[in-house]
C-alpha cells in the first residue's frame, strides 16, 4: 500500500504539472505542505483514470525496457554461441546462418515437445544451427540428467545421449542415466565420474545465470537470434521466425 500511494503521488505530480525539486520542498512551512497534500489529494480523487493511464504506461515502459536490456543479451549469447561453437553443445549446421538457442529440462513435458519441434526444424532448415543449454529446475532427477548428458559430450555423444533421455519414459536417476550410458555405447566409469565433476556443475551454474540473465524462468526459453520465446512454440512458428531472421541477413 505504501508503495501503491508513492507511485499515485508521483503520477499526480508529474500529470497535474507540479515539478518541486527537494531544495524548494524544504522551504516550504508545514501549513505550505499540508495545502500542497492536500491539492495531490483533490487531484487524485477527481482524476483517478488520469492516474491510473500514468501508472499503466509506467509499467509498460518498465517492461519495455527489461524487454530491450534482454533483447540486447540475448543478441549477445547468441554472438557468444558463434564465436564460441564448442561452448554448449550444439546441433544442425555448423556455423548456421541463424543460430537457435533452447534452455530447457528433462522433465519438462513442453520440452519433449520442442525437440520434435527442433528435429522438424533441422530437417528442413539445414542453415540453422541449435545451441541446446541445460537447465534442470524440476527437481533432483532434472538435475542428474543434465549433469550426465553434460559427462555425455566429453564421449562425443551427447545428441544420442540427449536424444536417448528425451524418449526415455521412467525415472530418471542415476541408474537410468548409466543404463541409457550403456546402450549409447559410451564408458560408464568415466560418465559417473565425468557426472560428478566440478566442471559439469560449473557448466550448469553459468547456465542458470545466463537463463536469470535473460528473465527466462521456465523451460522451455528459446532465443532465435536476439528474439526470446518464454514457453513452447510449434514448428510453424518457429520456422516463420528462422525464415525472418534469414530475410534480415539478406
Amino acid at each position: 500500500m505504501k508503495f501503491f500511494a508513492t507511485a499515485l503521488t508521483c503520477a499526480a505530480l508529474m500529470t497535474s504539472g507540479f515539478a518541486i525539486s527537494q531544495a524548494s520542498a524544504e522551504s516550504f512551512d508545514d501549513a505550505q505542505k499540508q495545502e500542497i497534500n492536500t491539492l495531490i489529494q483533490n487531484y487524485i480523487e477527481e482524476n483517478p483514470k488520469v492516474i491510473l493511464d500514468a501508472l499503466e504506461n509506467y509499467r509498460l515502459e518498465q517492461i519495455r525496457q527489461v524487454e530491450e536490456e534482454a533483447g540486447a543479451k540475448a543478441a549477445a549469447l547468441i554472438e557468444d554461441v558463434r564465436e564460441n561453437p564448442n561452448k554448449f553443445p550444439t546441433i544442425g549446421a555448423k556455423n548456421g546462418e541463424v543460430i537457435v538457442v533452447e534452455f530447457f529440462d528433462y522433465n519438462c513435458g513442453y520440452c519433449k515437445k520442442a525437440f520434435e519441434t527442433i528435429q522438424e526444424a533441422l530437417d528442413k532448415n539445414k542453415d540453422v544451427t541449435f545451441a541446446l543449454i541445460e537447465m534442470p529446475i524440476l527437481g533432483p532427477t532434472s538435475k542428474i540428467a543434465s549433469q550426465y548428458s553434460l559427462a555425455a559430450e566429453k564421449q562425443g555423444k551427447y545428441l544420442e545421449f540427449h536424444t536417448a533421455v528425451m524418449n526415455h519414459k521412467g525415472q530418471k536417476d542415476a541408474a537410468a542415466m548409466k543404463e541409457i550410458g550403456k546402450k549409447v555405447g559410451l564408458d560408464i566409469a568415466r560418465l559417473e565420474k565425468d557426472a560428478k565433476s566440478d566442471a559439469v556443475q560449473e557448466a550448469i551454474d553459468a547456465n542458470m545465470k545466463i537463463a536469470e540473465e535473460l528473465g527466462i524462468t521456465g523451460t522451455p526459453g528459446i532465443i532465435i537470434e536476439s528474439e526470446i520465446i518464454r514457453g513452447y512454440i510449434p514448428y510453424e512458428q518457429m520456422n516463420s521466425v528462422i525464415q525472418a531472421e534469414k530475410k534480415k541477413k539478406g
